[in-house]
């Protein structure tokens, strides 16, 4: 009687493998998350610059806050918060004071706020 299968040894050569494999790319996939989410507050921070300058060229004058935009239908309502910043997905925060898009590092509330 000949059973074809794997053994035990050969088992634990290739869970091995696997856990080696995992061991390697879980942590460069966490690193590339931050990476990520940057580069789209980045993305957002542009994309509400130029929102801004469809804004001033349609009306004639700059917009005087986000709420503005969201009201002009220029930005969907759910991008802006009450106190009229966005939050980026990495927690920073956007605001337009002065004709000026900035991005800021989250205050202790801001941040406690997202994480509800």
């Amino acid at each position: 009687m000949s059973e074809k299968g794997f053994t035990l040894i050969e088992m634990l050569i290739v869970l091995s493998i696997i856990s080696l494999l995992l061991f390697i790319t879980v942590p460069n996939v966490a690193s590339h998350n931050s990476v990520i989410q940057k580069k789209g507050c980045e993305g957002l921070q542009r994309m509400l610059e130029a929102q801004l300058q469809a804004y001033e060229i349609d009306k004639g004058s700059p917009a005087a806050s986000l709420d503005m935009l969201v009201t002009d239908q220029y930005l969907p309502g759910d991008y802006v918060e009450s106190d009229g910043t966005i939050i980026c997905p990495d927690h920073r925060v956007i605001t337009y004071v002065n004709g000026a898009v900035s991005i800021d590092e989250p205050t202790n509330e801001s941040a406690q706020t997202v994480n509800q």
